[in-house]
């Protein structure tokens, strides 16, 4: 079961662009598994901690009125890909998978050009994944392997992955930085120390699945002072060349450049030393956000 009756879980129903300005934008969606959203901080939740998900809310968009389809994994899951309601696309019990002629979003963007991808529980199952055809599947979704499988794509297609942890699906950790006696328990909750013990439990989990987030998140979004790639060879600019010496030259003379350019334009503004990262809002479209703040799984704020 996934997502238990909750109201537009940041993670569920929001759209990470990792390259805003280009016409046809790779994107990452970022899934949880038996998560709440009132158990996460962009929804009110002052007792467990989701640093990454309120980072990511505060730059970005938050669905209030945002409904899960079904209160069990598999609809709720093939409802988001295929954007039917269960009793539309077949998949209405549990452990149930969409019909074959229900065409899903993997197959959509695959038309307009696009590789799909999915690391982790992304669907219910293997086979149930291989049914919305996705061009390449994984069950390990950790940062490095993520990584480690963007070095090594060739493709130059534009790319939309989607990355499911199973956290906070039980079974849950040991408790980790919770005391279970600050913890608030739902009104039909019974209180007794073993639900304390589970409440506190399952936070532990979701602030697990939140670091992960962070993780997936400034792999994209946070990026250094300086950056020098050579495209021919790293077109998915991995390999920043900027702080090698043999490259030095190259920098400086690019540091020029951008300052003879800037004095053109009448742009008074430093080029350097004040830099703004990716998921500064006013840098990659319009609209209200304010803030440059990303995800990051200690909490502290930049």
């Amino acid at each position: 079961m996934c997502w238990k009756a909750f109201g537009g879980l940041l993670l569920f129903s929001s759209i990470v662009a990792l390259a805003p300005a280009a016409e046809m934008p790779d994107f990452v969606v970022f899934l949880s598994d038996d998560h709440g959203c009132l158990d996460s901080q962009p929804y009110g939740a002052a007792d467990v901690r989701t640093p990454n998900m309120q980072r990511l809310a505060d730059v970005g968009m938050t669905f209030e009125r945002a409904l899960v389809a079904s209160p069990s994994c598999a609809p709720s899951r093939a409802a988001l890909l295929t954007g039917l309601m269960p009793a539309r696309n077949g998949a209405e019990a549990n452990h149930s998978f969409k019909r074959d002629n229900v065409a899903s979003l993997p197959a959509v963007l695959q038309r307009l050009g696009y590789q799909t991808v999915a690391f982790g529980k992304v669907a219910h199952g293997p086979e149930d994944v291989k049914r919305h055809g996705f061009d390449v599947y994984d069950r390990r979704h950790s940062a490095e392997f993520i990584e480690t499988f963007l070095r090594n794509r060739d493709r130059p297609k534009p790319l939309c992955m989607f990355v499911g942890t199973h956290e906070p699906h039980v079974p849950w950790p040991d408790l980790e930085g919770y005391d279970p006696e600050q913890v608030h328990l739902p009104e039909t909750f019974i209180d007794t120390a073993e639900t304390r013990e589970f409440r506190t439990r399952y936070y532990t989990d979701v602030t697990k699945a939140d670091a992960l987030l962070g993780d997936v998140v400034r792999r994209y979004h946070e990026r250094p002072e300086l950056e020098l790639y050579d495209l021919q060879e790293d077109p998915n600019e991995l390999n920043n060349l900027a702080a090698r010496s043999e490259f030095a030259q190259r920098v400086r003379e690019m540091h020029g450049q951008l300052e003879q350019w800037m004095m053109t334009q009448n742009d008074t503004k430093a080029a350097f030393h004040a830099p703004r990262r990716l998921s500064d809002p006013s840098s990659t479209r319009p609209g209200n956000n304010t803030g440059t703040d990303t995800p990051d799984a200690s909490g502290a704020g930049r």
